[in-house]
């Protein structure tokens, strides 16, 4: 029998401070490394306020901006919105920096329990339910066979549907942004933005030019621009590593207006590679491009398992998801007990503290590929 990562002392669900994380097949033998756990496949949280913990993990501006539009709210590009249908103007705010909501009219600030449970008919335990099963998080309670739904907000106006824009016409606005060099001080300082200098140095001329097909420099926004692609390898989009929003807040890895890329997982896979590493968001997606490691990229830490997961890992990889926090450990642990037909799938922390580390992060610590390469095994 599997048994569940729990913390020792609580008995709660306990993601921070591991370094190696293995999920194996229920009968399998072998040595488990020390700081190592098994993952029960049935394991389901039955603790509100773990849930709630989770829930709000989950949140940030994006995924605040996702449940209003799901409720019916109709959110302007700087993440304003009318939050009584009454209303003839914008009223309320959605905080880019945590994804609370600022409501001018009364001046209070909300959460999304509070948006649910104060203007949408619901109770604090459904808020928090139907938030877990909007992120995917597992539950079992007794009490709640089957979440209510919430009251929905009839949209004041219709919404343009999201990746209206061709690829053809994405692509073309791509491939028109210049080309990244070292030559010029303002690319140089975007390059090194996205990884140390030896990283490019020593990669192959394949990985190289694979980067500078996704990677391009916006005279505009001066700053380096990341493509998006679908499934089929369409351009579906591109992100800004920096841009100045209509509020006048830089925004971090800004996505082109009116694309919908976080739906959508990419990935490279190398014939006859040993292992492929699940990753989280762009800026990991080019350093992994750079080292030359076979990935499957995560848009968010809110996407859900997809079946293209599986269709992707067609040989007897090993598969390591690289783990920045708490959100991503959700996220990741969940999509690898869907995984199928695998003997071992590793859970690797990337951070040896409480604080967020990404792969691009971690990397700095290191002097060579080959350091990173030992890291990585």
């Amino acid at each position: 029998m599997l048994c569940p990562v729990r913390c020792p002392a609580t008995g709660s669900l306990d993601p921070k401070n591991l370094n190696s994380l293995e999920l194996r097949t229920a009968g399998m033998t072998g040595h488990h490394p020390k700081n190592s756990y098994i993952i029960v496949l049935e394991y389901k949280v039955n603790n509100l306020d773990e849930l709630l913990y989770l829930v709000k993990d989950r949140i940030d501006k994006d995924t605040t901006i996702s449940v209003l539009d799901t409720l019916g709210y109709n959110i302007n590009r700087s993440g304003a919105f009318k939050l009584r249908s009454e209303e003839k103007t914008p009223s309320a705010n959605v905080n880019p920096k945590n994804g609370n909501i600022k409501d001018f009219g009364s001046d209070e600030s909300y959460d999304l329990i509070d948006i649910l449970t104060q203007f949408h008919g619901m109770d604090f335990k459904g808020a928090v339910l139907y938030l877990c099963d909007y992120f995917g998080i597992s539950y079992e309670i007794q009490q709640y066979r089957s979440v209510p739904a919430p009251i929905i907000n009839k949209p004041i106006h219709q919404k343009p549907p999201p990746n209206t824009i061709p690829h053809d016409q994405l692509n073309k606005e791509f491939n028109m942004m210049k080309r990244l060099t070292f030559s010029d001080d303002d690319h140089k300082k975007e390059l090194i933005s996205i990884c140390p200098i030896w990283v490019y140095q020593t990669a192959d001329k394949k990985d190289i030019d694979f980067f500078h097909y996704m990677a391009k420099y916006c005279d505009k926004n001066k700053t380096l621009v990341v493509r998006c692609l679908n499934e089929l390898y369409n351009t579906i989009s591109y992100k800004y590593r920096r841009k100045t929003n209509a509020n006048g807040d830089l925004a971090k890895w800004s996505t082109l207006y009116n694309t919908s890329p976080n739906n959508s997982i990419m990935h490279r896979i190398q014939k006859e590679t040993d292992t492929v590493y699940i990753i989280e968001g762009h800026h990991d997606m080019l350093t992994a491009i750079l080292l030359g490691i076979s990935f499957i990229m995560l848009p968010t830490a809110g996407i859900k398992y997809k079946r293209e997961i599986d269709d992707y890992l067609m040989g007897n990889q090993k598969i390591v998801f690289l783990v920045e926090d708490k959100a991503a450990y959700n996220c990741m642990a969940s999509i690898a007990l869907n995984i199928k037909d695998r003997e071992i799938i590793e859970l690797k922390n990337i951070s040896d503290t409480d604080s967020k580390k990404d792969l691009s992060d971690k990397i700095e610590e290191f002097k060579n590929k080959e350091e990173v390469m030992q890291w990585l095994l």
